[in-house]
């Protein structure tokens, strides 16, 4: 689909690349007069489903079903069944309403995933994670995070050969 592939993509490091799935690529403006209605369907049990095949069966490709789903903003296509109505926009106008996303937004996103980027750790709440601790009678005798492991204690271990896991 043409909307993700105007996705911006944000750098993480050197090797993993993020879609930024939040940033809006396609916009249709209702009162333009680039919004030209094509055609209206009711959705049959041959399509229940499918926004690929409506999309082939009215534009003639698979591919553009992203424009009959933000024209009737509906956001999940699997939420398309038997007996609903949509509206088909004129495919070459629709197009007009594709946008890239702006650099001022990526720029601002990438910050928050910036891997040298960490939080400090706040001994005062340690502090107090341990007084706390101390005074319950099944209180932990050493504090970590939730997903770390306290010394003494191992992962388990999944062999899929033999489908066992182990401690």
């Amino acid at each position: 689909m043409e909307t993700l592939n105007r996705k911006a993509t944000i750098s993480k490091d050197n090797i993993t690349q993020i879609i930024d799935m939040a940033e809006p690529t396609f916009i249709p403006e209702y009162d333009s007069e680039n919004f030209l209605v094509y055609r209206v369907i009711t959705v049959t049990s041959e399509y229940d489903r499918r926004i690929d095949l409506i999309s082939l069966a009215v534009y003639g490709a698979d591919y553009y079903g992203d424009i009959i789903l933000k024209c009737n903003e509906i956001s999940d296509p699997l939420s398309i069944i038997t007996g609903m109505v949509l509206v088909i926009p004129e495919n070459t106008k629709a197009q007009k309403f594709y946008k890239n996303p702006n650099k001022e937004s990526k720029e601002a996103k990438q910050k928050y995933i910036d891997s040298n980027k960490k939080s400090k750790v706040d001994t005062n709440r340690l502090e107090t994670l341990a007084k706390i601790s101390s005074r319950v009678k099944n209180g932990s005798k050493v504090n970590v995070k939730p997903n770390e492991l306290k010394p003494g204690e191992s992962n388990i271990n999944i062999d899929k050969e033999t489908n066992t896991i182990s401690v």
